[in-house]
């Protein structure tokens, strides 16, 4: 355990390195003529010199004015930035990763977003009707980038209040992956698809890859790399990866199946051969999305359709059934209609 240094941003603070690593933070303050020592936390619990500060200004206030006054002087003395303002500090001063980015940029589009300063209960509403409609986990994440968020302001001195988030503790639930199949489910399943060769061929490459449906209707012929690689487009990091696939299975795909002459060269073809238009033509549609900060459920609650609904609206495997709604997507999104959808409007 090290000496007891003092902060150099604050006075009265004054923080101990210890020796797992961890910083403890504490003050020392005169109080009625006399040196006290007032213990705040470690930085493992997110407390910051900036929270300490703010500790010291309410102890101070409270010893001359009393608790109701203190709260009073210490509310009206904040000029607290939103909880988007925020967002976006983080999204423009964070080194983080650009996935991270994306997750943080979506929290603009959710509830909590709508109040400009959320409290500790605010969040915890949140979360708890988050959680009776998508898993534990994911949830957990979206609590983490909200407590990332503050975080970081409060760490860059953005944010001079208090850390909502602080001491929330994550939901438990069964993250348990689903197990995979046995050698002779896998030869049972194959079985059954021998007379679909398409579906076959599309149930050997996803079980020798394990990619997800989405990536492998992506795959174009050019694609299947005479080195015995695949390219395959992670939908959820933007990126493209190699994977080995077996040399049977290379050649099998390239040669066995004579996809439409005209039109994009593409498994996602399988479904739909006879549709000139292409399945993926509407990547405007999916790009405005993201650059607008919607999530596929967000964007479907808002302009009224399924989350699978809207999902086959980016691939084009199918187009809304009403007008109205080509309508709310364009002002969801503040894009022409003609943008998002150039193979209804043939533009």
């Amino acid at each position: 355990m090290t000496k007891e240094m003092k902060s150099k941003k604050y006075a009265g603070v004054f923080y101990r390195d210890l020796a797992n690593g961890d910083r403890s933070y504490f003050l020392r303050l005169r109080i009625g003529g006399k040196i006290k020592r007032f213990a705040i936390g470690k930085k493992s619990e997110g407390v910051t010199e900036a929270f300490c500060n703010q500790e010291k200004i309410r102890i101070v206030n409270e010893s001359k004015f009393g608790k109701g006054v203190a709260a009073d002087l210490q509310r009206l003395s904040k000029v607290l930035p939103s909880f988007v303002d925020m967002v976006d500090f983080y999204i423009q001063t964070s080194q983080c990763a650009e996935g991270t980015k994306k997750q943080v940029l979506y929290l603009k589009n959710e509830p909590i977003a709508e109040i400009p300063n959320p409290t500790r209960y605010d969040i915890q509403q949140f979360l708890l009707k988050e959680l009776s409609r998508i898993k534990p986990g994911t949830v957990n994440l979206k609590m983490k980038r909200i407590r990332g968020v503050y975080r970081h302001a409060i760490a860059h001195g953005f944010y001079n209040g208090e850390d909502p988030t602080f001491g929330m503790k994550p939901f438990k639930g069964e993250e348990a992956r689903r197990r995979s199949l046995s050698h002779e489910e896998i030869v049972t399943l194959l079985e059954a698809f021998k007379k679909k060769p398409r579906h076959y061929l599309f149930l050997k490459i996803a079980l020798c890859t394990g990619a997800r449906s989405g990536s492998i209707l992506r795959i174009h012929r050019h694609d299947i790399r005479d080195d015995g690689r695949v390219i395959l487009f992670n939908e959820k990091t933007d990126q493209r990866q190699g994977l080995p696939i077996c040399t049977y299975w290379q050649w099998t795909y390239k040669g066995a199946y004579t996809l439409p002459k005209e039109g994009p060269r593409r498994m996602a073809c399988w479904k739909h051969s006879e549709d000139q238009r292409g399945p993926m033509m509407r990547t405007n549609l999916r790009n405005a999305r993201r650059t607008a900060g919607f999530s596929q459920g967000r964007l479907a609650a808002k302009v009224g359709v399924t989350q699978q609904a809207l999902s086959k609206h980016e691939r084009a495997t199918s187009a809304p059934g009403h007008f109205s709604t080509i309508r709310l997507y364009e002002k969801a999104l503040n894009v022409p209609a003609e943008h998002l959808f150039p193979d209804i409007f043939n533009s």
